[in-house]
Parts: structure tokens; C-alpha cells; sequence
């Protein structure tokens, strides 16, 4: 008699189904893996350009401010998300704006912009929690951002349970993250 090896028809479409199962069970698990890796990456990276600002502040002895920018050369006017991106840049007056080179004689030199981050695509927001919009946190030469205690709620999905992300920052200019959207300790 001879044996013949390998799968018939019937044993190929079963573990066909059983795959089909399997796939159909880790789909929504992937898409809230990667809801929450966003929301944990546009987050740290806005972290990582706060604590740049504030240690270049320290460093170089003057202003030094984050804000809200279009097009990567100038601070947005109006109030919006944060995922449109932002810049960080040496506020030379502390004006809280991107200054040309003033005019000839005038004692200060124009702003340097230090950090551009592009648009977030991938986040659906990063909005102030509660109180008025914040455009732009100013960090002084000692470190300190007085009057801009924040909330900004990075969120990549609200629909999925670890879509959001809150950063916290506090008047001292140090900032926290956290997970979901409770208010941060004055």
C-alpha cells in the first residue's frame, strides 16, 4: 500500500478557519496597542522639548519659549491643538513671539529657534484640559515658568482606554506624565 503525505482539503481549511479566529480576536487588541503608543510618543516627545527648554533657558542665561507654530518659523496666533506642532526657541525680549533681527542700533539680537517638531499626524489632539488655551510657556533664565501651571491632554484616540496621555506642568517648569485625563496637584 502506498501512503500518501501532506494535508487534504478539509485539514487545510479548518486551520485556515482557526487563523481566521485567531486574527479576528488580536485585531482590536493591536489597534489599542497602537492607539496608546502614539498618544505615549507624541507625549514624550513633547516632554523631551519642555525639558529642553527649560535646561537651554538655564544654560544660556534668557528666556526661552514653546509654542505653538504652523510652519516651523513662527509662534500660531490663535488658540488650537498643539499637534499642528511647535517650536522652541531663545526669546531674546520675552515677548513670547519669534523676533526678526531688530533694527539697526537696538541693543537686542533676533530670537534663535533652537527645536522644530513637524505636525503629529498620528494624534488626534493635544489640547489644555481645563482653563484658557496656553499658546506658549515661557521658561525664565533661572528655569522657572511662573503662571503657567498646564494641563495639556495629549489624546490619540478617545474612543480607546489608554488613548490619552496628560502632561503636567508646574510653575517651577518641572513636568509630569500621566496616564488618562485627572487634573494635575497645583
Amino acid at each position: 500500500m502506498q501512503k500518501n503525505e501532506g494535508l487534504t482539503l478539509i485539514e487545510l481549511m479548518v486551520v485556515l478557519v482557526i487563523v481566521a479566529i485567531l486574527i479576528g480576536l488580536a485585531a482590536p487588541n493591536l489597534r489599542s496597542l497602537l492607539v496608546r503608543w502614539a498618544a505615549d510618543t507624541a507625549a514624550a516627545s513633547l516632554a523631551d522639548d519642555f525639558r529642553y527648554a527649560r535646561s537651554e533657558a538655564i544654560r544660556r542665561n534668557d528666556f526661552v519659549t514653546i509654542c505653538r507654530s504652523l510652519d516651523g518659523k513662527s509662534c500660531a496666533g490663535q488658540d488650537g491643538s498643539w499637534h499642528i506642532g511647535w517650536l522652541v526657541f531663545v526669546d531674546r525680549n520675552a515677548d513670547g513671539v519669534v523676533s526678526a533681527a531688530a533694527a539697526a542700533g537696538a541693543a537686542l539680537p533676533a530670537d534663535e529657534i533652537l527645536r522644530v517638531q513637524p505636525a503629529l499626524s498620528w494624534v488626534d489632539s493635544v489640547q489644555t484640559l481645563k482653563g484658557p488655551a496656553t499658546r506658549h510657556f515661557k521658561f525664565r533664565p533661572n528655569g522657572l515658568a511662573p503662571g503657567y501651571l498646564g494641563n495639556l491632554v495629549v489624546t490619540a484616540s478617545p474612543s480607546v482606554l489608554g488613548g490619552t496621555v496628560l502632561l503636567c506642568v508646574s510653575a517651577t517648569g518641572r513636568l509630569q506624565l500621566r496616564p488618562g485625563q485627572q487634573a494635575c496637584a497645583s
